[in-house]
């Protein structure tokens, strides 16, 4: 969906949620009826020469206009354990560990159909007709003009802790 987008420019994609046991979680998507691209393995080298290492998973989808479900990542490291790597090597920096996503805004022709099934998705309840209200962001469902036809993710509200 991404490269269908990339000749409309820059913009945001899609969004990652960090899950714990991806395999069960793989197993759930499939027992829901989604098809998923199965685990995938990911490494990458460090500046430092140190490899890190995690597992995604992506729901099949197809070419569409229709808005892309998120995608999902398991890291191999503890997340504090990751979170030191990842200031030590500077990925992570003081001003960014002062930033927060605090909503994610999806612009979507039918928000009540969308807004049910990210929430059967994500285990997760509808804290109102159109708002999925997560441990640590809000996602909302909009309906509004979507440019071409296009339902993706619009806004990002980024804000200073």
């Amino acid at each position: 969906m991404l490269l269908r987008d990339i000749s409309e420019g820059e913009d945001w994609g899609s969004i990652c949620f960090s899950v714990d046991g991806l395999d069960t979680f793989n197993e759930r998507l499939i027992s829901m009826g989604f098809k998923t691209s199965g685990i995938l393995q990911a490494e990458r080298k460090t500046l430092e020469g140190n490899i890190r290492k995690w597992k995604m998973l992506f729901i099949d989808q197809g070419l569409s206009s229709k808005l892309p479900y998120p995608f999902f990542i398991e890291w191999e490291e503890e997340e504090e354990e990751r979170s030191i790597g990842l200031r030590k090597d500077g990925t992570i920096s003081p001003d960014n560990e002062r930033l927060e996503i605090t909503e994610c805004h999806f612009s979507v022709s039918c928000p009540k159909e969308e807004v049910t099934k990210w929430a059967d998705l994500l285990s997760a309840e509808v804290s109102d007709e159109n708002t999925i209200k997560l441990p640590n962001t809000v996602l909302k469902f909009m309906r509004s003009e979507t440019v071409n036809g296009v339902e993706r993710l619009t806004d990002v509200v980024i804000e200073h802790v």
